[in-house]
């Protein structure tokens, strides 16, 4: 079931998973550049340095916006995701009869409520995450 949310919401899964892996990509530059730099500097060539440093600060900049970007969009996956798990759940009680209910209300708005932000920050969450990480230690060992 769980599958069915996450292929209706896979468009800010991918975009997510895509920008973290180019954030990477920029960092790991960024961070070979830093040893251009110090070989420059330790060479006395600072006008050339120069070019470096601002090479390397832009594909910093460069990453941090990707890792904005992923941010964002692992966030509205995890959100669409729980809103639609709570729009189920409604419809789901909507189509049951008063007489099935076996608990008071505020237990049913606990599940709405509570539980389902648990579900998004504990599971859907810790989900992209990891595969956001997976790609990027890959991506990382790819570049040492």
């Amino acid at each position: 079931m769980i599958k069915e949310y996450i292929f209706k919401n896979k468009k800010s899964l991918i975009i997510s998973l895509i920008a973290s892996w180019f954030a990477i990509c920029f960092f790991s530059i960024a961070s070979l550049d830093l040893s251009n730099i110090t070989r420059l500097m330790l060479d006395g060539e600072f006008i050339e340095s120069t070019y470096y440093i601002g090479i390397s600060i832009s594909f910093f900049l460069i990453y941090l916006l990707c890792m904005y970007i992923s941010q964002k969009y692992a966030n509205d996956f995890t959100i669409n995701i729980s809103d639609d798990i709570r729009v189920d759940y409604m419809k789901s009680l909507y189509k049951m009869k008063t007489s099935k209910y076996k608990f008071d209300t505020s237990y049913y708005i606990n599940i709405i409520d509570k539980d389902v932000d648990q579900f998004r920050l504990n599971y859907l969450l810790n989900l992209v995450y990891s595969c956001m990480y997976l790609g990027q230690v890959l991506i990382f060992l790819f570049f040492w």
